[in-house]
């Protein structure tokens, strides 16, 4: 069907924005979305979190396509009462998001995207995804803004506005066994590099709490530069058992965090067996929790 499409959406939406695994600059309505961690597998929490009321607008043709969506104020900000909707999280101000789609050849495509929040500059983003061979692809993402660094957002303080880049390359190869790797560099203009963190370390640990906790609820790279691991076996062994897991890498302050989870998928539910260890400095962002090492037991059942 060669013909194009139009499609209204209104409701509590869960737009998800950009190819990359751990870290999405493009993403744009990420911040405030996750109401409680229950994973730290970024792609689970990518799905599984709050969405943005809004109403968008997607035009749909064979080649590509275009979207606009605007998600308003509804409250001041988030709610702590466990019974509530929250629409403070995910809309305490006006928002706005323009995207346009298309393929850049048989092999490769692209997305252009324009952000605008209230109180805050326009913004930019751009993302593109080739097929290198038939077991290789490649990812990209890059954002533009002008706005406070992370540390002063942490801190509340008021300081001058920068403009600089997010930016996201990955590499995923699968062989013919089912086995998925990635590969992902990420990095971060607004997040502390190396002298910043360093010049900080007479800092009280409060002040890093909330740095960390921050970057956690905006969903932003805490680092300056960042890598990611991530890897996927399915049917390991038997059918329907599948491992997963992920290294994550700070390259500030030299962090770093591992998990994996063994997976068996029944008719009506999972069981699952999740491990996780983080290791670093005190101060640094894996190295500051509370839990260093942790052994899970997940049952889930579909009703």
């Amino acid at each position: 069907d060669d013909t194009a499409r139009t499609v209204l959406d209104l409701g509590r939406i869960n737009q998800r924005n950009g190819p990359a695994y751990g870290y999405n600059p493009t993403d744009f309505l990420r911040d405030g979305s996750l109401r409680t961690v229950v994973t730290v597998n970024p792609l689970e929490q990518r799905e599984n979190r709050l969405g943005s009321v809004m109403a968008r607008w997607q035009g749909l043709w064979p080649d590509g396509g275009a979207s606009f969506l605007v998600s308003p104020r509804l409250a001041h900000g988030p709610s702590s009462n466990g019974m509530s909707f929250d629409w403070g999280a995910t809309n305490n101000r006006n928002r706005a998001v323009a995207s346009y789609s298309g393929r850049l050849g048989k092999r490769a495509s692209g997305q252009l995207l324009a952000y605008k929040g209230k109180g805050l500059q326009l913004q930019w983003g751009a993302t593109g995804t080739a097929l290198l061979s038939d077991a290789m692809v490649t990812y990209a993402e890059w954002s533009w803004s002008r706005e406070r660094d992370l540390l002063s957002k942490a801190l509340a303080t008021s300081v001058p506005e920068t403009s600089g880049n997010r930016i996201v390359a990955g590499l995923t190869y699968t062989t013919a066994g089912k086995l998925s790797i990635t590969t992902e560099l990420q990095y971060n203009r607004f997040a502390l590099n190396r002298d910043t963190w360093e010049a900080l370390a007479g800092a009280p640990q409060q002040v890093w709490a909330l740095y960390y906790l921050t970057a956690q609820d905006l969903h932003e790279l805490a680092s300056r530069t960042g890598l990611l691991v991530y890897a996927t076996q399915k049917d390991l062994f038997v059918k329907k058992l599948d491992l997963t897991g992920f290294i994550k890498f700070n390259g500030t302050d030299h962090s770093h965090m591992v998990w994996i989870e063994a997976r068996y998928r029944f008719g009506k539910g999972d069981l699952a067996l999740q491990l996780q260890r983080s290791a670093g400095q005190a101060r640094s962002e894996f190295g500051s929790v509370p839990i260093k090492g942790a052994v899970s037991i997940v049952a889930i059942a579909y009703l």
